[in-house]
């Protein structure tokens, strides 16, 4: 019977890790879809408005000329503002769908997270209750060290590098002065 608990208590584990890990990756990817979607968006837009005004001009132009080329002009460039309109539309359409997929995931995210917190929060419960302490404890006390080790290190390699800087201004100096007596001694032989 212990046993049965136990199985089930690790797939209750599993289970809500899984759920809360899917929660975050959805919302992550509908986050980065939406964000590009309003990238093509504002891109449909900006060609939306520039042959706008490319129309506005050339139908000036053919107003003022009356040619038939600018007409014709003017009638391509009708078609492909009316092609960029439906682009934005249909972009605009899938931005809509997108953020209200993204809203959705929020808000399974936050169940995930409360979830999380509370199943965390009950579980210490229990151990202050029942006095079960876990191994949780001693990976704390492990990274700790862990985290002094690696603090050590840095400082000493710190002090290296400052060691070796001054030895090397220290060469600097040395070689210097060298070279002054040299000069001085050959200044003074000529």
């Amino acid at each position: 019977m212990t046993d049965h608990l136990k199985d089930l208590e690790k797939a209750f584990h599993d289970a809500r890790r899984q759920f809360s890990k899917t929660a975050q990756q959805t919302y992550n990817a509908l986050n980065r879809e939406v964000k590009s979607l309003i990238r093509r968006s504002n891109s449909a837009t900006q060609r939306v408005q520039s042959l706008r005004d490319r129309l506005e001009k050339q139908a000036d132009r053919a107003a003022k000329s009356g040619t038939a080329t600018a007409r014709k002009q003017a009638a391509k460039l009708e078609k492909m503002l009316a092609d960029a309109r439906d682009e934005l539309r249909i972009t605009q359409d899938d931005k809509r769908r997108v953020r209200g997929m993204l809203d959705d995931a929020r808000s399974y995210f936050v169940k995930a997270t409360g979830t999380d917190k509370a199943i965390s929060r009950l579980e210490q419960e229990w151990e202050k209750r029942f006095g079960t302490k876990k191994a949780p404890t001693r990976k704390k006390a492990a990274t700790k060290k862990k985290a002094a080790a690696v603090k050590k290190a840095v400082a000493k390699k710190k002090t290296t590098a400052k060691k070796r800087a001054t030895t090397k201004k220290k060469a600097a100096a040395v070689k210097k002065a060298v070279a002054k007596k040299k000069a001085s001694t050959k200044k003074t032989t000529a």
